[in-house]
């Protein structure tokens, strides 16, 4: 009976409520353990585009965001691939995180990389993928331990880009 008890209060995901988010306006789906802030930036790059990052904050148990912007020229195949890889590792390059992980992913028609970096303390997955003229980029980010782990794996493996592939939103003013 301990042990049933334990197993309950300590359970998966630390007792978070996870549900599907859907973003209609962007073309994505994806579960998360709350309701995300949205956030929307637009960028000094040529030529300019709005990035929106749709986060969930749990203080020392991590944070999962979605980003998602238009890239200035439609990508497939390897340089699709190329170009997520070089958002991934951007992210990365200074973190002072080892890369456990890394290799290639497609999801329909959408192309890009799959990085997953530790320090002894921390943990990150990062999932960034081009599907025609729109990035998406996700990071699951907190404390390096199972439950961490779970919780990113879980978030990564639920997103689902919607519509025609994020191919871009009709009322994004940037086409």
């Amino acid at each position: 009976m301990k042990c049933l008890v334990l197993f309950a209060l300590l359970g998966c995901s630390h007792g978070d409520a996870w549900s599907k988010y859907e973003a209609p306006d962007h073309l994505f789906a994806v579960e998360l353990p709350g309701a995300p802030k949205v956030f929307t930036k637009p960028t000094a790059e040529i030529p300019p585009t709005t990035v929106q990052r749709f986060l969930v904050e749990r203080g020392d148990r991590g944070s999962f965001q979605v980003a998602t912007y238009v890239v200035a020229m439609e990508l497939t195949g390897e340089t699709a691939e190329a170009g997520a890889k070089l958002d991934c590792l951007g992210a990365i390059t200074d973190s002072g995180y080892a890369i456990e992980d890394q290799h290639v992913i497609t999801l329909g028609t959408a192309r890009g990389v799959a990085i997953t970096a530790a320090s002894t303390k921390t943990y990150e997955e990062q999932r960034c993928l081009i599907a025609g003229k729109r990035m998406f980029h996700l990071v699951a980010v907190g404390p390096n331990d199972a439950a961490m782990r779970a919780d990113a794996k879980h978030f990564v493996d639920s997103f689902a880009i919607e519509g025609s592939f994020g191919y871009p939103p009709p009322n994004d003013a940037n086409q």
